[in-house]
Protein backbone atom coordinates (compact mmCIF):
# COMPACT_ATOMS: atom_id res chain seq x y z
CA UNK A 1 0.00 0.00 0.00
CA UNK A 2 2.80 2.37 0.85
CA UNK A 3 5.12 1.69 -2.06
CA UNK A 4 8.40 3.46 -2.74
CA UNK A 5 9.37 5.44 -5.78
CA UNK A 6 12.99 6.35 -6.25
CA UNK A 7 13.43 10.09 -6.72
CA UNK A 8 15.17 11.31 -9.83
CA UNK A 9 17.73 14.02 -10.45
CA UNK A 10 21.00 15.10 -8.93
CA UNK A 11 19.51 15.93 -5.53
CA UNK A 12 18.68 12.28 -4.96
CA UNK A 13 21.74 10.53 -6.34
CA UNK A 14 22.47 9.37 -2.80
CA UNK A 15 19.79 6.65 -2.77
CA UNK A 16 22.38 4.01 -2.03
CA UNK A 17 24.21 3.93 1.30
CA UNK A 18 26.69 6.73 1.83
CA UNK A 19 28.84 8.24 4.52
CA UNK A 20 27.57 11.25 6.48
CA UNK A 21 30.63 13.14 5.31
CA UNK A 22 29.58 12.75 1.69
CA UNK A 23 26.61 15.10 1.87
CA UNK A 24 26.54 18.79 2.89
CA UNK A 25 23.10 18.32 4.49
CA UNK A 26 24.89 16.84 7.46
CA UNK A 27 27.20 19.75 8.23
CA UNK A 28 26.17 19.76 11.90
CA UNK A 29 27.32 16.17 12.32
CA UNK A 30 30.77 16.82 10.89
CA UNK A 31 31.89 17.91 14.35
CA UNK A 32 31.25 14.33 15.43
CA UNK A 33 33.29 12.26 12.92
CA UNK A 34 32.69 9.03 14.84
CA UNK A 35 29.07 9.13 13.66
CA UNK A 36 30.12 8.59 10.05
CA UNK A 37 31.69 5.30 11.09
CA UNK A 38 28.59 4.01 12.87
CA UNK A 39 25.93 4.40 10.19
CA UNK A 40 25.18 4.88 6.53
CA UNK A 41 22.04 6.38 5.05
CA UNK A 42 19.75 6.53 2.06
CA UNK A 43 17.00 8.86 0.88
CA UNK A 44 13.65 8.01 -0.66
CA UNK A 45 10.32 9.56 -1.58
CA UNK A 46 7.38 8.07 0.29
CA UNK A 47 3.87 8.67 -1.13
CA UNK A 48 1.24 9.72 1.40
CA UNK A 49 -2.43 8.74 1.13
CA UNK A 50 -3.32 11.94 -0.74
CA UNK A 51 -0.55 11.49 -3.31
CA UNK A 52 1.90 13.92 -1.71
CA UNK A 53 5.47 12.59 -1.84
CA UNK A 54 7.41 12.98 1.39
CA UNK A 55 11.21 12.90 1.44
CA UNK A 56 12.60 10.54 4.07
CA UNK A 57 16.24 10.10 5.10
CA UNK A 58 17.00 6.76 6.76
CA UNK A 59 20.17 6.37 8.86
CA UNK A 60 20.98 2.69 9.21
CA UNK A 61 23.22 0.96 11.78
CA UNK A 62 26.34 -0.70 10.47
CA UNK A 63 26.77 -2.94 13.52
CA UNK A 64 23.52 -4.93 13.32
CA UNK A 65 21.56 -6.44 10.44
CA UNK A 66 17.90 -5.40 9.96
CA UNK A 67 15.20 -5.33 11.10
CA UNK A 68 15.83 -2.69 13.78
CA UNK A 69 13.76 -0.71 16.27
CA UNK A 70 13.44 2.72 14.67
CA UNK A 71 13.42 6.31 15.94
CA UNK A 72 11.37 8.78 13.87
CA UNK A 73 12.17 12.52 13.84
CA UNK A 74 9.53 14.68 12.11
CA UNK A 75 10.25 18.39 11.81
CA UNK A 76 9.34 21.49 9.75
CA UNK A 77 13.01 22.50 9.81
CA UNK A 78 15.82 21.53 7.50
CA UNK A 79 17.86 18.49 8.34
CA UNK A 80 20.92 20.40 9.50
CA UNK A 81 18.82 22.42 11.98
CA UNK A 82 17.55 19.49 14.01
CA UNK A 83 20.39 18.63 16.37
CA UNK A 84 20.44 15.11 14.98
CA UNK A 85 23.79 14.58 16.66
CA UNK A 86 21.71 14.06 19.80
CA UNK A 87 19.94 11.01 18.38
CA UNK A 88 22.21 9.68 15.61
CA UNK A 89 24.51 7.95 18.14
CA UNK A 90 21.61 5.52 18.63
CA UNK A 91 22.65 3.92 15.34
CA UNK A 92 25.68 2.59 17.26
CA UNK A 93 23.20 0.84 19.56
CA UNK A 94 21.31 -0.91 16.76
CA UNK A 95 18.56 1.65 16.11
CA UNK A 96 17.48 2.92 12.72
CA UNK A 97 16.95 6.71 12.72
CA UNK A 98 14.45 8.18 10.27
CA UNK A 99 14.22 11.90 9.49
CA UNK A 100 11.24 13.36 7.65
CA UNK A 101 10.59 17.04 7.02
CA UNK A 102 6.93 17.98 7.33
CA UNK A 103 5.05 19.57 4.48
CA UNK A 104 6.12 23.09 3.71
CA UNK A 105 3.55 25.82 4.25
CA UNK A 106 3.59 29.59 3.72
CA UNK A 107 2.37 30.07 7.28
CA UNK A 108 5.26 28.02 8.67
CA UNK A 109 4.91 26.56 12.15
CA UNK A 110 1.29 27.67 12.47
CA UNK A 111 0.45 24.79 10.12
CA UNK A 112 1.17 22.46 13.06
CA UNK A 113 -2.28 23.40 14.33
CA UNK A 114 -4.22 24.53 11.30
CA UNK A 115 -3.44 21.14 9.70
CA UNK A 116 -3.01 18.92 12.76
CA UNK A 117 -5.12 16.19 11.13
CA UNK A 118 -2.69 16.11 8.21
CA UNK A 119 0.22 15.86 10.67
CA UNK A 120 -1.45 12.80 12.21
CA UNK A 121 -2.26 11.21 8.86
CA UNK A 122 1.29 11.64 7.55
CA UNK A 123 2.74 10.20 10.77
CA UNK A 124 0.39 7.22 10.42
CA UNK A 125 1.46 6.65 6.80
CA UNK A 126 5.19 6.88 7.56
CA UNK A 127 4.94 4.52 10.54
CA UNK A 128 2.74 2.10 8.59
CA UNK A 129 5.39 1.95 5.87
CA UNK A 130 8.13 1.43 8.46
CA UNK A 131 6.29 -1.44 10.13
CA UNK A 132 5.75 -3.14 6.76
CA UNK A 133 9.31 -2.54 5.55
CA UNK A 134 12.24 -4.96 5.98
CA UNK A 135 14.09 -2.27 7.97
CA UNK A 136 11.89 -2.06 11.08
CA UNK A 137 11.07 -4.76 13.62
CA UNK A 138 7.70 -3.17 14.40
CA UNK A 139 8.84 -1.00 17.33
CA UNK A 140 8.97 2.77 16.72
CA UNK A 141 9.84 5.67 19.00
CA UNK A 142 9.70 9.39 18.25
CA UNK A 143 12.28 11.93 19.36
CA UNK A 144 12.43 15.67 18.89
CA UNK A 145 12.76 19.13 20.35
CA UNK A 146 10.66 22.27 19.99
CA UNK A 147 8.57 21.96 16.79
CA UNK A 148 9.43 18.24 16.52
CA UNK A 149 8.24 17.76 20.10
CA UNK A 150 5.02 19.65 19.34
CA UNK A 151 4.35 17.18 16.52
CA UNK A 152 4.73 14.35 19.03
CA UNK A 153 2.20 16.09 21.30
CA UNK A 154 -0.30 16.02 18.44
CA UNK A 155 0.12 12.33 17.55
CA UNK A 156 1.15 10.66 20.82
CA UNK A 157 -2.40 9.72 21.80
CA UNK A 158 -3.59 8.73 18.32
CA UNK A 159 -3.72 5.34 16.61
CA UNK A 160 -0.28 5.16 14.96
CA UNK A 161 1.10 1.77 13.78
CA UNK A 162 4.12 0.56 15.74
CA UNK A 163 4.50 3.76 17.80
CA UNK A 164 5.42 2.76 21.35
CA UNK A 165 7.25 5.63 23.03
CA UNK A 166 7.96 9.38 22.79
CA UNK A 167 10.83 11.62 23.88
CA UNK A 168 9.94 15.33 23.87
CA UNK A 169 12.29 18.23 24.58
CA UNK A 170 10.56 21.63 24.98
CA UNK A 171 7.01 21.06 23.79
CA UNK A 172 3.69 22.83 24.03
CA UNK A 173 0.25 22.44 22.53
CA UNK A 174 -0.55 26.05 23.41
CA UNK A 175 1.37 27.21 20.38
CA UNK A 176 -0.25 30.63 20.04
CA UNK A 177 0.24 31.54 23.69
CA UNK A 178 3.79 30.29 24.10
CA UNK A 179 5.30 31.25 20.74
CA UNK A 180 3.59 34.50 19.80
CA UNK A 181 3.14 36.02 23.25
CA UNK A 182 4.82 36.59 26.57
CA UNK A 183 1.85 36.96 28.89
CA UNK A 184 -0.45 38.91 26.59
CA UNK A 185 2.34 41.01 25.03
CA UNK A 186 3.08 40.22 21.39
CA UNK A 187 6.60 39.10 20.52
CA UNK A 188 7.68 41.54 17.83
CA UNK A 189 10.43 39.22 16.57
CA UNK A 190 7.66 36.79 15.55
CA UNK A 191 5.31 39.44 14.18
CA UNK A 192 7.96 40.50 11.67
CA UNK A 193 7.99 37.12 9.93
CA UNK A 194 5.37 35.23 7.94
CA UNK A 195 3.60 33.92 11.02
CA UNK A 196 3.18 37.55 12.01
CA UNK A 197 1.28 38.31 8.83
CA UNK A 198 -1.22 35.62 9.70
CA UNK A 199 -1.28 36.79 13.31
CA UNK A 200 -2.14 40.33 12.29
CA UNK A 201 -5.00 39.01 10.16
CA UNK A 202 -6.36 37.11 13.15
CA UNK A 203 -5.98 40.08 15.49
CA UNK A 204 -9.23 41.67 14.41
CA UNK A 205 -11.14 38.38 14.36
CA UNK A 206 -10.11 36.39 17.42
CA UNK A 207 -9.61 36.89 21.12
CA UNK A 208 -6.21 35.79 22.37
CA UNK A 209 -7.37 35.34 25.95
CA UNK A 210 -6.87 31.77 27.16
CA UNK A 211 -10.59 31.28 27.76
CA UNK A 212 -11.43 32.14 24.13
CA UNK A 213 -12.50 29.48 21.58
CA UNK A 214 -9.36 30.20 19.58
CA UNK A 215 -7.12 29.25 22.50
CA UNK A 216 -9.25 26.25 23.42
CA UNK A 217 -8.76 24.98 19.88
CA UNK A 218 -5.10 24.27 20.65
CA UNK A 219 -5.42 22.99 24.21
CA UNK A 220 -3.44 19.80 24.99
CA UNK A 221 -6.59 17.95 26.07
CA UNK A 222 -7.68 17.96 22.44
CA UNK A 223 -4.82 15.60 21.61
CA UNK A 224 -3.96 13.76 24.85
CA UNK A 225 -5.95 10.52 25.19
CA UNK A 226 -5.84 7.43 27.45
CA UNK A 227 -3.86 5.75 24.64
CA UNK A 228 -0.97 8.18 25.19
CA UNK A 229 2.37 6.43 24.76
CA UNK A 230 5.03 6.40 27.48
CA UNK A 231 6.65 9.82 27.20
CA UNK A 232 9.67 11.58 28.65
CA UNK A 233 9.09 15.34 28.79
CA UNK A 234 12.03 17.70 29.24
CA UNK A 235 12.15 21.46 29.68
CA UNK A 236 14.24 24.09 31.46
CA UNK A 237 13.36 26.79 33.96
CA UNK A 238 14.53 29.35 31.38
CA UNK A 239 12.57 27.82 28.50
CA UNK A 240 9.66 29.92 27.19
CA UNK A 241 7.94 26.56 26.62
CA UNK A 242 8.36 25.54 30.28
CA UNK A 243 4.72 26.11 31.21
CA UNK A 244 3.53 24.45 28.00
CA UNK A 245 5.68 21.39 28.66
CA UNK A 246 4.46 21.15 32.27
CA UNK A 247 0.82 21.55 31.21
CA UNK A 248 1.14 18.86 28.54
CA UNK A 249 2.79 16.52 31.05
CA UNK A 250 -0.07 17.11 33.50
CA UNK A 251 -2.68 16.30 30.85
CA UNK A 252 -0.79 13.13 29.95
CA UNK A 253 -0.28 12.18 33.59
CA UNK A 254 -3.99 12.55 34.22
CA UNK A 255 -4.92 10.43 31.19
CA UNK A 256 -2.27 7.75 31.80
CA UNK A 257 -0.47 8.38 35.11
CA UNK A 258 2.06 5.54 35.03
CA UNK A 259 3.66 6.33 31.70
CA UNK A 260 5.05 9.86 31.81
CA UNK A 261 8.15 11.47 33.30
CA UNK A 262 8.92 15.20 33.51
CA UNK A 263 12.45 16.58 33.87
CA UNK A 264 13.01 20.31 34.49
CA UNK A 265 16.66 21.29 34.41
CA UNK A 266 19.03 24.28 34.26
CA UNK A 267 18.35 24.96 30.58
CA UNK A 268 16.82 27.48 28.21
CA UNK A 269 14.67 26.57 25.18
CA UNK A 270 17.21 24.37 23.44
CA UNK A 271 19.14 22.45 26.10
CA UNK A 272 21.77 21.38 23.58
CA UNK A 273 22.97 24.98 23.28
CA UNK A 274 23.76 24.84 26.98
CA UNK A 275 25.46 21.46 26.93
CA UNK A 276 25.92 19.26 23.83
CA UNK A 277 24.73 15.71 24.44
CA UNK A 278 22.96 17.25 27.40
CA UNK A 279 21.66 14.09 29.04
CA UNK A 280 25.11 12.99 30.05
CA UNK A 281 26.83 12.88 33.41
CA UNK A 282 28.03 16.50 33.35
CA UNK A 283 24.56 17.61 34.43
CA UNK A 284 24.55 15.26 37.46
CA UNK A 285 21.19 13.84 36.48
CA UNK A 286 19.49 11.66 39.10
CA UNK A 287 19.21 8.71 36.71
CA UNK A 288 20.20 7.83 33.17
CA UNK A 289 17.45 9.50 31.13
CA UNK A 290 19.33 9.53 27.83
CA UNK A 291 17.41 8.65 24.64
CA UNK A 292 19.30 5.34 24.58
CA UNK A 293 18.17 4.38 28.09
CA UNK A 294 14.59 5.50 27.45
CA UNK A 295 14.21 3.65 24.17
CA UNK A 296 16.12 0.58 25.38
CA UNK A 297 13.43 0.22 28.03
CA UNK A 298 10.38 0.93 25.87
CA UNK A 299 11.47 -0.49 22.51
CA UNK A 300 13.85 -3.29 23.54
CA UNK A 301 12.22 -4.28 26.82
CA UNK A 302 15.26 -3.71 29.03
CA UNK A 303 14.49 -3.22 32.73
CA UNK A 304 15.12 -0.04 34.71
CA UNK A 305 17.84 -0.44 37.30
CA UNK A 306 16.74 2.69 39.19
CA UNK A 307 13.60 3.50 41.15
CA UNK A 308 12.00 5.88 38.66
CA UNK A 309 9.75 8.72 39.81
CA UNK A 310 7.35 10.89 37.78
CA UNK A 311 9.09 14.25 38.18
CA UNK A 312 12.67 15.43 38.53
CA UNK A 313 13.75 19.03 38.83
CA UNK A 314 16.89 20.94 39.66
CA UNK A 315 17.07 23.88 42.06
CA UNK A 316 18.48 27.27 41.14
CA UNK A 317 20.99 28.66 41.58
CA UNK A 318 22.14 25.39 43.21
CA UNK A 319 22.96 23.63 39.93
CA UNK A 320 23.29 19.88 40.21
CA UNK A 321 21.00 19.57 43.25
CA UNK A 322 18.22 17.40 41.83
CA UNK A 323 15.00 16.49 43.61
CA UNK A 324 12.35 13.95 42.68
CA UNK A 325 8.62 14.14 43.35
CA UNK A 326 5.45 12.41 42.23
CA UNK A 327 3.26 15.43 41.50
CA UNK A 328 3.17 18.97 40.16
CA UNK A 329 2.66 21.52 41.53
CA UNK A 330 5.14 20.71 44.27
CA UNK A 331 3.45 20.70 47.70
CA UNK A 332 3.94 24.25 48.92
CA UNK A 333 2.63 26.94 51.21
CA UNK A 334 1.72 30.17 49.47
CA UNK A 335 3.30 33.12 51.25
CA UNK A 336 1.87 36.55 50.45
CA UNK A 337 4.13 39.58 50.77
CA UNK A 338 3.13 43.21 50.39
CA UNK A 339 5.58 45.08 48.18
CA UNK A 340 5.75 47.79 50.84
CA UNK A 341 4.63 48.23 54.44
CA UNK A 342 4.92 51.99 54.20
CA UNK A 343 1.73 53.94 53.37
CA UNK A 344 1.53 55.82 50.07
CA UNK A 345 4.68 54.23 48.65
CA UNK A 346 4.71 54.73 44.90
CA UNK A 347 7.06 53.73 42.11
CA UNK A 348 7.10 55.56 38.77
CA UNK A 349 8.15 53.44 35.77
CA UNK A 350 8.90 55.48 32.66
CA UNK A 351 9.56 54.42 29.10
CA UNK A 352 11.29 56.21 26.24
CA UNK A 353 11.44 54.30 22.93
CA UNK A 354 14.59 56.20 22.00
CA UNK A 355 16.41 54.72 25.02
CA UNK A 356 15.47 51.02 25.22
CA UNK A 357 16.93 48.82 27.90
CA UNK A 358 20.08 47.09 26.55
CA UNK A 359 19.47 43.67 25.06
CA UNK A 360 21.58 41.24 27.04
CA UNK A 361 21.37 37.47 27.28
CA UNK A 362 21.25 37.71 31.05
CA UNK A 363 18.17 39.92 30.83
CA UNK A 364 16.31 37.65 28.44
CA UNK A 365 16.84 34.59 30.65
CA UNK A 366 19.06 32.77 28.18
CA UNK A 367 22.08 32.55 30.48
CA UNK A 368 21.15 31.26 33.91
CA UNK A 369 24.69 31.42 35.30
CA UNK A 370 25.48 35.11 34.83
CA UNK A 371 24.23 38.05 36.86
CA UNK A 372 22.32 40.94 35.31
CA UNK A 373 24.72 43.65 34.18
CA UNK A 374 24.86 47.13 35.65
CA UNK A 375 23.88 48.59 32.28
CA UNK A 376 20.48 47.02 32.91
CA UNK A 377 20.13 47.42 36.67
CA UNK A 378 21.12 51.09 36.53
CA UNK A 379 19.24 51.98 33.36
CA UNK A 380 17.06 55.09 33.91
CA UNK A 381 13.94 53.24 32.75
CA UNK A 382 14.41 50.17 34.95
CA UNK A 383 13.13 50.35 38.53
CA UNK A 384 14.51 48.04 41.23
CA UNK A 385 12.62 47.04 44.35
CA UNK A 386 13.75 44.82 47.24
CA UNK A 387 11.22 42.46 48.77
CA UNK A 388 10.87 42.43 52.54
CA UNK A 389 11.67 38.73 52.76
CA UNK A 390 14.75 37.60 54.70
CA UNK A 391 14.35 33.98 55.86
CA UNK A 392 16.61 32.85 58.69
CA UNK A 393 17.01 29.35 57.27
CA UNK A 394 17.33 27.85 53.80
CA UNK A 395 14.06 28.30 51.91
CA UNK A 396 13.07 26.61 48.65
CA UNK A 397 10.60 28.33 46.34
CA UNK A 398 9.23 26.13 43.55
CA UNK A 399 6.24 26.84 41.35
CA UNK A 400 4.63 29.85 39.70
CA UNK A 401 5.06 33.18 41.52
CA UNK A 402 2.06 35.48 41.19
CA UNK A 403 2.06 39.27 41.34
CA UNK A 404 -1.07 41.30 42.06
CA UNK A 405 -0.19 44.84 41.07
CA UNK A 406 -2.21 47.96 41.79
CA UNK A 407 -1.50 51.16 39.86
CA UNK A 408 -2.36 54.77 40.57
CA UNK A 409 -1.85 55.84 36.96
CA UNK A 410 -1.56 53.76 33.78
CA UNK A 411 -1.16 54.30 30.06
CA UNK A 412 -1.35 51.97 27.11
CA UNK A 413 2.04 50.27 27.27
CA UNK A 414 3.79 46.98 27.96
CA UNK A 415 4.85 46.21 31.53
CA UNK A 416 7.48 43.59 32.33
CA UNK A 417 8.37 42.21 35.75
CA UNK A 418 11.42 40.12 36.64
CA UNK A 419 11.75 38.25 39.94
CA UNK A 420 15.46 38.09 40.80
CA UNK A 421 17.71 36.33 43.27
CA UNK A 422 20.15 38.70 44.99
CA UNK A 423 23.32 37.08 46.27
CA UNK A 424 25.05 38.08 49.49
CA UNK A 425 27.51 39.97 47.22
CA UNK A 426 24.65 41.99 45.72
CA UNK A 427 24.50 40.27 42.31
CA UNK A 428 21.05 40.11 40.68
CA UNK A 429 20.13 36.94 38.75
CA UNK A 430 16.80 36.48 36.93
CA UNK A 431 14.52 33.69 38.15
CA UNK A 432 11.05 34.30 36.74
CA UNK A 433 9.27 36.77 34.49
CA UNK A 434 5.83 38.10 33.63
CA UNK A 435 4.48 40.56 31.07
CA UNK A 436 1.18 42.37 30.55
CA UNK A 437 -0.35 45.00 28.31
CA UNK A 438 -1.49 47.90 30.46
CA UNK A 439 -4.52 49.94 29.48
CA UNK A 440 -5.36 53.50 30.36
CA UNK A 441 -7.62 53.75 33.43
CA UNK A 442 -7.40 50.03 34.29
CA UNK A 443 -5.49 49.94 37.58
CA UNK A 444 -5.36 46.30 38.78
CA UNK A 445 -3.50 43.42 37.10
CA UNK A 446 -2.45 39.86 37.91
CA UNK A 447 0.89 38.56 36.61
CA UNK A 448 1.33 34.78 36.60
CA UNK A 449 5.08 34.55 36.19
CA UNK A 450 7.05 31.73 34.60
CA UNK A 451 7.68 28.56 36.65
CA UNK A 452 10.86 28.55 38.70
CA UNK A 453 12.71 26.74 41.47
CA UNK A 454 15.48 28.16 43.61
CA UNK A 455 17.12 27.95 47.00
CA UNK A 456 17.30 31.11 49.11
CA UNK A 457 19.98 31.05 51.82
CA UNK A 458 20.25 33.30 54.88
CA UNK A 459 21.76 36.61 53.83
CA UNK A 460 20.33 36.41 50.32
CA UNK A 461 17.40 38.50 49.11
CA UNK A 462 14.71 38.66 46.46
CA UNK A 463 14.09 41.68 44.27
CA UNK A 464 11.85 42.86 41.45
CA UNK A 465 12.81 44.72 38.28
CA UNK A 466 10.08 46.74 36.55
CA UNK A 467 10.26 48.13 33.03
CA UNK A 468 8.22 48.80 29.89
CA UNK A 469 10.96 47.90 27.40
CA UNK A 470 13.28 45.44 29.12
CA UNK A 471 12.70 42.52 26.77
CA UNK A 472 13.86 43.35 23.22
CA UNK A 473 11.73 40.57 21.75
CA UNK A 474 8.45 42.13 22.99
CA UNK A 475 6.43 44.95 21.51
CA UNK A 476 6.58 48.18 23.46
CA UNK A 477 5.02 51.58 23.05
CA UNK A 478 6.38 53.74 20.26
CA UNK A 479 5.78 56.87 22.32
CA UNK A 480 7.07 57.78 25.81
CA UNK A 481 4.91 56.48 28.66
CA UNK A 482 4.81 56.74 32.43
CA UNK A 483 2.91 54.55 34.90
CA UNK A 484 2.73 54.80 38.69
CA UNK A 485 2.72 51.60 40.76
CA UNK A 486 1.17 51.60 44.23
CA UNK A 487 3.59 49.38 46.18
CA UNK A 488 1.52 49.48 49.37
CA UNK A 489 -1.48 47.86 47.65
CA UNK A 490 0.54 45.45 45.50
CA UNK A 491 1.69 42.01 46.58
CA UNK A 492 3.55 38.91 45.50
CA UNK A 493 2.58 35.31 46.28
CA UNK A 494 5.54 32.93 46.61
CA UNK A 495 5.09 29.12 46.57
CA UNK A 496 7.41 27.98 49.39
CA UNK A 497 8.06 24.25 49.45
CA UNK A 498 6.80 22.39 52.48
CA UNK A 499 9.23 20.21 54.37
CA UNK A 500 8.71 16.48 53.71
Amino acid sequence: MWGLRQSRGFAFLFLSSFSLQANPLFKRTLDFPSLSESCSSFCLLLPMRDGHESEVVFFTPSCVDPPWPCILVRSPYKLESNFLEEVLPLTKEGYGVVFQRTRRSWCGLLSLFTSSQKITEDTFDICAWLVASPYCNGSIGMWGLSASAIIQSLVGGQEIPGLKSLYMVSTTCRFIRDVLFSGDVVRKDIVRNRIGLLLQSFMGLCSFQEESPFFRMVEPKRYVTPQQRPTLYCTGWYDFFSKGTIDTFLEHHQANPSKSILIIGPWSHIPMTDSPFFFQNENNLPFDCSPKKWFDHHLKGEKWTEDISSLYYVLHPQEGHWKKMQTWPIPSQNTTLSLSQEPETWLIVEHDPSQPVPATKDWTLQNHAASIGQEVCQHPFVQKHLLNFEPQSETIITGTPRLQLSFIKTEQTSFIVRLCHISSQGEWRPLSQGAKKLEAKKLKYVFDCSPTSFLLKPGERLGLLFSSSSDPSLQHSEVPTSVTLNLEKSQIILPIEQSP
